[in-house]
């Protein structure tokens, strides 16, 4: 197996922050397909979405470098990138039967090599099926909700093993908690046991806004309205700390240029775009350079996993939730091992 350096730089200048591994993967997925019968000559690769992919096959000498260019297209906007590979080792996988059958003098730091590069070999394969983070996949298929905003996930875990003369594939059952995709209104108003959105006026102390802003920090979320054009994407840096017919910010009407004047976010939706916001005592979402989106556009990504503390509430209900009987849990890995195919994948 051949261990590659991988870099991925988009075409001008260079990334501020790296982007989520779900988001590189899909750069590399995309490359792979445009170029795999040409420049990778018909060799599949994997990747760990960050710096580092193998292949079964030599791609480029070893003192050089292989670039694939791609054009990737993201919620229809499109950037361009450049892959670039050059080889960094190569792991000899003959060191695992050595291993296996108890012949000759072992490098652990060589064995761990070999079940680095199975283990990735594996997780690829699961990546098309369900949503993985770390070594742990998960499928949205009879998940639960719980509380908060919340629902829970059931998935495994996967990793090989070396055992007396054979390989084993350890796989486990786990759970986790998931963000409910959808309407964030709805998720608040489920989140602070209201009947509707109208009742959140006057709940938002600002302990409750810093919670919001500690719970919704990070999470990607979708505008929709059929007055603003496309599907826009952006993540949550914050929550601002009025309403949007108190948050206010200085605007220079394109059709009288030269006349800056200081408006409310509310009005600027309603001059703007022609939007009168139902609830403009609500807050806004802040992005990217400090952009405000009202909370009743937004929409809630899917497959995002949630990482903060369960309350006591959520904590039983994941413990109900992750109990099941063996032979329940027997099945459900042999289900789940069918799916995939291990056997019959390229990689």
């Amino acid at each position: 197996i051949y261990q590659y350096d991988v870099v991925v730089k988009p075409e001008r200048g260079d990334f501020k922050k790296l982007p989520p591994p779900a988001y590189m993967r899909s750069v590399f997925d995309a490359a792979m397909g445009q170029h795999r019968q040409g420049k990778l000559k018909g060799t599949a690769m994997v990747y760990d979405a960050r710096k580092i992919a193998y292949a079964p096959k030599r791609i480029c000498g070893p003192q050089e470098s292989l670039d694939l260019d791609i054009s990737f297209n993201d919620e229809g906007r499109t950037e361009n990138y450049i892959i670039r590979l050059r080889e960094a080792a190569v792991v000899n996988t003959s060191i695992l039967t050595e291993f296996m059958t108890g012949r000759g003098n072992v490098d652990v730091g060589e064995i761990q090599a070999a079940i680095n590069a199975l283990d990735l070999a594996i997780g690829s394969v699961l990546h098309l099926e369900m949503i993985g983070f770390n070594r742990s996949f998960f499928t949205r298929a009879q998940s639960q909700p719980t509380s908060g905003g919340l629902e829970l996930w059931r998935g495994f875990s996967f990793s090989i093993r070396p055992g007396i003369d054979r390989l084993y594939l350890n796989v486990n059952t786990a759970v986790t908690a998931m963000y409910t995709p959808g309407s964030l209104l709805d998720a608040l108003t489920s989140i602070l046991n209201v009947r509707d959105a109208q009742q959140l006026r006057g709940k938002l102390s600002v302990q409750t806004l810093r919670e919001m802003g500690t719970f919704l920090r990070g999470l990607v979320m979708f505008i929709r309205h059929r007055g603003l054009q496309g599907r826009r994407k952006f993540a949550v840096r914050g929550v601002t700390s009025k309403g949007l017919d108190q948050e206010s910010f200085d605007w220079e009407d394109p059709d009288k240029p030269g006349n800056p004047e200081n408006i409310t976010v509310a009005q600027y939706y309603l001059r703007r775009y022609n939007i009168k916001l139902s609830y403009p005592f609500l807050p806004g979402l802040v992005g990217r350079k400090n952009s405000v989106f009202p909370i009743e556009f937004c929409e809630i990504g899917e497959n995002q996993r949630y990482k903060g503390h369960l309350d006591e509430n959520q904590t039983a209900d994941m413990v109900k939730f992750a109990c099941q009987r063996p032979g329940e849990n027997m099945s459900r890995i042999r289900q789940v091992l069918g799916q995939t195919d291990l056997g019959n994948q390229p990689v």
